[in-house]
């Protein structure tokens, strides 16, 4: 069950590292800019993002500092996003698009053909781990991410409805407080 092997993730994530920085400089400089309370951490193959997860429960950790990819067994998952804010369990994700089929080409080993289509397997797990421990997610597709700069919109309002997340979860949180009078 695992999903990727730890050579695997590594080329990944450094593969994907020039698309990330733009995103990752954009939500971190608007955070900083706007006041937002979010710092968030990006995957450049040296899993600064990793979170082992427990598929069943919902429960996530970071891993332990010698812990190997290959060490962790499901129910227990490791995943590593793209960009990652811990302490206020945000996430965003870089999908990446295969492009179309040609008759007898085989799909690439990452990738997820087009926005809208069915999620892989992979896709599935890991989507549900973030659900189930609580992450909000942001999908950002290739297509959009390379055709025009909405992706800085959609950035900019998924930061933004997180915050009022929060602070609406801190205000149902300050209601529960009992009166000490």
């Amino acid at each position: 069950m695992q999903l990727l092997r730890e050579s695997e993730q590594e080329n990944l994530g450094k593969q994907d590292y020039h698309n990330l920085n733009p995103i990752y400089r954009f939500a971190t400089d608007y955070c900083n800019i706007s006041d937002l309370p979010f710092y968030f951490k990006t995957d450049s193959g040296n899993f600064e993002t990793a979170i082992v997860f427990n598929a069943e429960n919902g429960a996530y950790r970071r891993p332990h500092p010698f812990e190997k990819w290959d060490d962790v067994r499901y129910p227990l998952v490791m995943i590593c996003p793209d960009i990652c804010s811990f302490e206020s369990k945000i996430i965003i994700e870089f999908e990446e698009e295969t492009g179309n089929q040609k008759s007898g080409a085989h799909y690439a080993k990452k990738g997820h053909g087009h926005e809208g289509d069915e999620p892989t397997k992979k896709d599935d797990i890991r989507n549900e781990c973030y659900k189930k421990a609580g992450f909000e997610l942001l999908q950002i597709w290739e297509s959009r991410f390379k055709k025009s700069s909405i992706w800085k919109i959609v950035v900019t309002e998924f930061l933004i409805n997180c915050w009022r997340k929060n602070l609406n979860d801190s205000m149902t949180a300050w209601k529960d407080i009992p009166d000490i009078e």
